[in-house]
């Protein structure tokens, strides 16, 4: 088609499709070349290949995988105030320095929320004992591992490749480039991405 339009002749067609893909052939199966409208495109980095899930990921907001139940409490804080965040249900824990985020846990499923009894989420992490708030101020002074942090208008893919750049498994999703308090409005794990994606392709 794109010699039909560079000469606007039909005569030019199989003459063209003669010399055109020898020439691609050889290129690729004796040399070992891409074509050079191929070489051009990853030079510049982009991809020609069509990828369902990447293109997926690319339209899709990070909000589509965010987990919003969090609860911050600061490193320093008492086991009350410990218990006092954890009798929020919270699926995340967000340890501060100060105005910064310095960690990220997971708060233990307490015995009481696999008895199989009808108490609500609430009820149950309200029912942990000080022994696991006591756990959980010690885990909070080692050192976390890493995360990423992101914009809330980024979208699934790039989600990803911050996660990958940082080595993490989580990203706070932030209106600052820094996790701050106050500034964070959700928990975003790799695996929820990965749900998220796998659900509607």
């Amino acid at each position: 088609m794109a010699i039909l339009e560079l000469t606007g002749s039909a005569r030019v067609l199989l003459p063209g499709m003669a010399a055109v893909i020898p020439a691609l052939l050889v290129a690729r199966s004796v040399f070992g070349q891409d074509p050079i409208f191929v070489a051009i495109l990853r030079g510049r980095g982009m991809d020609y290949r069509f990828d369902p899930v990447a293109a997926l990921l690319d339209r899709t907001g990070v909000a589509a995988a965010m987990n919003r139940r969090f609860a911050i409490v600061d490193r320093a804080a008492s086991p009350a105030q410990w218990e006092q965040a954890l009798a929020t249900a919270p699926d995340w824990l967000l340890v501060a320095d100060g105005d910064a985020i310095g960690a990220i846990l997971q708060p233990p499923a307490p015995a009481a929320a696999q008895d199989g009894r009808s108490r609500d989420r609430s009820e149950a992490r309200s029912a942990v004992d000080s022994g696991e708030t006591a756990g959980l101020a010690e885990a909070a002074q080692r050192e976390s591992g890493p995360f990423a942090t992101v914009s809330p208008h980024a979208t699934l893919g790039e989600t990803l490749r911050r996660l990958d750049a940082a080595g993490a498994r989580l990203a706070l999703v932030c209106s600052g480039e820094t996790a701050r308090v106050g500034e964070v409005f959700g928990v975003v794990e790799r695996r929820d991405i990965d749900a998220n994606v796998g659900y509607r392709v």
